[in-house]
Order: C-alpha cells, then structure tokens, then sequence
C-alpha cells in the first residue's frame, strides 16, 4: 500500500523511478509493526494495522480492543485479573493503567464522543456497574452505571453519546442483544458529579418547541451536539440547524442552510461549524455521479465537488472514494486543501474476521471517534486502516 501524489494509471514501480528522478523519495512501503504518518494541511493520516476487533466490519466483533484518540490503543485482558492497558500506535509496548474490579468480563461500549467508555459489570443481575471513561493520554474515570442487567455481559450492547468533555454529560444505553431488542434501561449522568441528570437538563428534541417533519441528530469534532432539522411541507428551500447548550440546557439556533432534499445519510460538522453531506444522482449506466457538498449554517452559499467514482464516505473536511476508472485505487480527497492522497492495487479482501467487499470501504462501526474516521483497505499483505483525523 503506498500514498502517492500521482498519477493514479501510473505502474507503482514507474512512479517510484520518476519520484527517484526528480529527487524526491521513493514510496514508503508500510510494514507489519509500523505506523506510518502523512499530514494534509490540519489533517494527519496514519496508516496502521489495527486489531481486527477496533472496525466494524470485522466479525464476530470482540470488544477487547479500543481505538481512543488518533494513535491510541486500549486493550482489556480477557482473564482474571481485568487489567485495562494503553500502547502509542507504531509503538510495540504496552503500559498496565489500571486492574479493574469487574466480575465479568469488560468490554468496550458503543460509544460517540472524545473518551473510550469501557463496560465494568458485577455479578449477573446485580446493579454493582459502572463505566470507566479512558482519555488518549490514559486517565480512567469511573461513572457508576444506574442500571440491573439480568443477563451476562457478552449479552447485551452498550451504546453512550458524550457531549461536552469530562465536564460535560454522557448519555446511556443498556440493551438485549436480540431482535427486537429489550432494552434495560437508559438515562444520562453528569460526569462532574457522576450522578443521573434531571429530565428537564437532559437533551429534548428540537420539535418540542418548533415544528418539524424531520430532524438529524450531528456530533462536531469539537464535541459538541447539532441538530439538523427539515421543515414542514414540500416547498421549503431551507433546513435549520441548532446546537445544544450545556450551560442553559437547550437548543441555540445557528441559522438556516439550503435543504438538499437528495441528500444522503447525515451531515457531518467539521470543526468550523460547516455541514459536509453527498448527494447523489443516478445515471442509465447503472453508476452515480456524485457531489459533495459543504453548508454553512446562516449562509446560502454551497460549495460542491464533483466525484466521478464510488463514494465511500464524507468526513468533516475530506472524502474518500474508488474512480470509476481504476476501481482498484481509492483517493482521499482533501479539497480546501488542494491535495489528494492516493492508495492503489487495492483488492476485495473476504477472509475471516473480515468482509470487505470492496477494495476500501469507510468504517462505520466502534472505530470512529470524535475527529477521527477510520478508512480500511485491502492489499496484498492484509487488511490495513487508514485514520484520518485534524
């Protein structure tokens, strides 16, 4: 797998040579224990190889391994004692932060927002649980977790949504793992206090004081909640958006953007405040032609490019996709930047724990992290992840 400013039909082996020609170094190679860094403007793309468990698209998932924070990784020992440790990525050692006093076996919550959020049960039924927040730089907060889980650990699924930072506040979410789901319980707690937020403080929906056919809930990179809500009737040209105050405990709104009614999935906030969200249109040639698209809230201007390729996914200031042309290659594309990484002979990649059905495919699932997305690519050594992250 290499990064190149290139051409992308170009042979790897002829770039390498004219790359040598005009004095600049040849492409790296990525190699098994090593994690490599590319910076773009703000961004910083890392190429690593992460634990299968960290992506979504892994299965069956095992919640063992965490990514927090752009180069990261937590580990939670699958014996007796629980110990929680910490490694840089590139890095071969790992440094013990904490013996956990869980019965049952921890693992890590689906959790949005800055902090990893790691599941600490008690006996099965009991209510002696808790979550641990993990920071980046390896502080453990223990949050007690108001809940009884009639069932095993490996049984359910966690879900949190942090807003606000460790001061801020960390809403929950405690289910069977079963279709349909039974759920436990649910609630939100103060992380200043540890304590459960009143219902009047907890986030309310936008529609209860304006009216709205339909609302996207966004978290920004800076941690903090949006909301984009789609008015009533068919001839509006405009979409609201809101942010929800801590402080006063309710929605501000930031103003309005053009209603992209084509628009698919929900927007993504960079850390200006802009809303990036793709819009796709279908062609007789079984393909789409894509545009993404960049809002700002309490502007009526939009700046689009243009994507002739398979869309990946839309990150706060970047996007990723597989040309029509050279299906093989993926470009990640930083446009305010005016600079394009490329990564070719890419290949499908369906060997367990993986199922990658594509050459590359944006991650969707446990690995995405507030300010941070993971890319994962098949090559000819395996499975490799690009993270993105400002």
């Amino acid at each position: 797998m290499q990064a190149l400013r290139a051409v992308p039909w170009l042979p790897v082996t002829l770039v390498a040579v004219l790359l040598a020609a005009c004095g600049a170094p040849a492409p790296h190679r990525l190699r098994e224990r090593e994690s490599q860094l590319t910076h773009v403007g703000p961004f910083t793309v890392r190429a690593a190889n992460l634990p299968a468990a960290v992506v979504g698209q892994a299965f069956p998932r095992v919640g063992a391994y965490a990514l927090s924070g752009p180069d990261t990784l937590l580990r939670v020992s699958t014996d007796k004692p629980y110990v929680l440790s910490t490694k840089t990525l590139g890095r071969s050692d790992w440094r013990a932060l904490e013996t956990l006093p869980c019965v049952q076996q921890p693992l890590f919550a689906q959790s949005r927002g800055p902090e990893a959020v790691l599941v600490c049960a008690g006996p099965v039924g009991s209510r002696a649980n808790a979550l641990d927040l993990v920071t980046p730089q390896g502080a453990v907060q223990a949050i007690p977790l108001p809940v009884r889980i009639p069932v095993p650990l490996a049984r359910v699924v966690v879900s949190t949504g942090q807003i606000g930072g460790t001061k801020g506040q960390l809403s929950w979410s405690v289910a069977l793992n079963s279709e349909p789901p039974v759920d436990y319980g649910e609630g939100t707690i103060d992380l200043r206090t540890g304590k459960s937020v009143p219902p009047q403080q907890q986030v309310q929906p936008v529609s209860n004081d304006y009216p709205y056919d339909y609302s996207v809930e966004m978290t920004g990179e800076d941690d903090t909640l949006y909301e984009m809500h789609f008015p009533s009737g068919t001839s509006s040209r405009w979409a609201d958006v809101f942010r929800w105050s801590l402080t006063s405990a309710r929605w501000v709104p930031l103003g309005r953007v053009p209603y992209l009614r084509d628009a698919e999935g929900s927007p993504v906030i960079a850390g200006d405040g802009s809303l990036w969200l793709s819009v796709p249109r279908p062609t007789a040639y079984l393909e789409y032609f894509w545009r993404v698209v960049r809002e700002v809230p309490g502007s009526s201007r939009i700046t689009t490019w243009y994507v002739h390729g398979s869309l990946l996914g839309v990150g706060p200031g970047f996007f990723a996709y597989l040309p029509y042309d050279d299906p093989t290659t993926m470009v990640v594309n930083f446009p305010l930047e005016h600079r394009k990484l490329i990564y070719a002979n890419l290949s499908t990649f369906d060997a367990p724990p993986y199922r990658l059905n594509e050459p590359a495919s944006l991650d969707r699932g446990w690995s995405q992290i507030t300010g941070a997305q993971v890319l994962i690519l098949g090559t000819s050594h395996g499975v490799r992840e690009l993270i993105v992250s400002p």
